[in-house]
């Protein structure tokens, strides 16, 4: 008994290894029916997409494109990382992957890749048996980046503080500007923190994206103000004479930044005589998107009785820095770098970003409340080019909440983070990028003649009544 189950077993084996020889000749034949892929460029919808052609020698094959192997799915697309397309070629048959087969990049079921993949060509016989028969690299490319362009002869300290980024949305012209001026309480941060942010607005929402640098209070620069909003200003002149030529609209241009960044952009749209000393005017700027930034500076050091609430140990810090960046925390100082003190009826529509704060998702201290009161300073006037908007917790997506922060300001990282990201769909994202495009064109506001009232007549103007483009 026992030498017949060692011969069965042995015959069972021969027949097994057999069946597994004749298989993997019979796919190994059956695989080279089917010629490499040849990979050419040429311009789609969105960006310059791979064309693969692929031909078959046999009838009854069916391939599958895909980039990771996985099983078929006939409604899958390039873009996630599965199959694009299925065909039952005949013999002598032809494919070609091309532009056509695009999905539109606004889909939210289309996640952006910048980075190159392999595209393979897979080979399924009846029974799903497969076999990688052609594979190649492939770069989708929504966005051309064009870096570290000096927007101002390079700082007497040197370094990189007077450059600038720009991505550009492959295949549009003409399109909508948008300067981000990065945070940091004016000592920290650089432009090439935000790639991501320019990739996610230049790709997605295509629009022209410029990141810039500024000369920063720490070694080696140790700039005092004016000399951050200098620069922002000088990047400005820069932006408008020069960005046509990158495909962006001079004429088209907004401002966007965050914290220390949301404070320059506020000032420079609030403070003209930064931008006539380019001989340029405000009206030169779009729109300002300012998200959790700094607006009456002298607030965050009043004491006692601190307007913004403030605590003896936090007045203690924001008079540290203040001396840091401003020179000193005097109230005349810093009254005049506070965009609060500069609002007039004549300066661009402005959407203000804060901070719904609680105990688990708290701002810089002090910021929310400089948002609230800046925003009711510019309703006082009557002005109508304001917005308010309120970012919640659970705006935030649940891999920038799960990211290391310090716990007793974490929003305030994580509104930033999560536009400066590949996950171009949050809430912070869709802030920013509603309001360039749909921010409405200014009534004529008339000014009064000499000697007449110094208080210009306007009609009262609904954001929500305003046409939209």
């Amino acid at each position: 008994m026992s030498y017949k189950k060692s011969n069965n077993r042995k015959t069972t084996l021969q027949f097994i290894l057999l069946l597994f020889l004749s298989f993997s000749i019979s796919i190994t034949t059956w695989a080279q029916t089917i010629s490499s892929p040849t990979f050419s460029y040429e311009t789609g919808k969105y960006h310059h997409p791979i064309s693969v052609q692929i031909t078959c020698e046999t009838a009854g094959t069916r391939i599958y494109y895909t980039t990771d192997g996985t099983i078929p799915d006939e409604s899958s697309a390039l873009y996630t990382g599965y199959p694009i397309l299925v065909f039952e070629h005949a013999a002598g048959d032809s494919v070609t992957f091309t532009g056509d087969n695009d999905p539109d990049v606004l889909d939210e079921n289309v996640p952006l890749r910048y980075r190159s993949m392999t595209l393979k060509a897979i080979a399924i016989d009846d029974n799903g048996a497969k076999s990688e028969v052609a594979s190649a690299e492939y770069v989708i490319d929504l966005v051309d980046a064009t870096l570290n362009i000096p927007y101002a002869d390079p700082p007497l300290a040197g370094g990189t503080k007077h450059e600038l980024d720009i991505y550009h949305p492959i295949g549009e012209e003409n399109t909508p500007v948008m300067l981000f001026i990065h945070g940091g309480a004016w000592k920290m941060g650089d432009k090439n923190l935000y790639m991501e942010l320019g990739n996610t607005m230049a790709g997605y929402y295509r629009f022209t994206t410029v990141v810039a640098n500024y000369e920063l209070s720490c070694d080696p620069w140790n700039a005092v103000f004016p000399e951050h909003i200098l620069d922002v200003a000088s990047a400005f002149s820069w932006v408008y004479e020069h960005i046509s030529e990158y495909g962006g609209d001079p004429e088209n241009i907004y401002l966007f930044g965050q914290s220390a960044g949301g404070h320059l952009v506020s000032l420079l749209a609030t403070d003209s005589n930064y931008l006539i000393a380019h001989e340029l005017t405000s009206e030169k700027i779009k729109g300002v998107i300012s998200m959790s930034g700094a607006y009456e500076l002298y607030d965050l050091v009043a004491w006692p009785s601190n307007p913004n609430g403030l605590n003896a140990q936090e007045v203690l810090e924001y008079k540290g820095l203040c001396a840091l960046v401003f020179g000193n925390w005097e109230q005349g100082t810093l009254d005049s770098f506070s965009p609060q003190e500069f609002i007039k009826v004549n300066q661009p529509p402005f959407r203000i970003i804060a901070l719904n704060e609680t105990d688990t998702f708290p701002d810089m201290p002090g910021f929310s409340q400089q948002a609230n009161n800046f925003y009711s300073t510019i309703l006082a006037l009557n002005n109508p080019f304001v917005e308010l908007k309120i970012l919640n917790e659970n705006d935030i997506p649940d891999k920038v909440r799960q990211m290391d922060f310090p716990e007793d300001t974490k929003g305030h990282y994580q509104e930033i983070y999560a536009i400066n990201t590949r996950d171009w769909d949050s809430r912070s994202s869709h802030m920013v990028a509603e309001f360039i495009q749909t921010v409405p064109e200014p009534p004529t506001c008339i000014l009064p003649e000499n000697g007449q009232s110094s208080v210009p007549p306007y009609a009262t103007f609904q954001w929500a009544n305003a046409p939209k483009a």
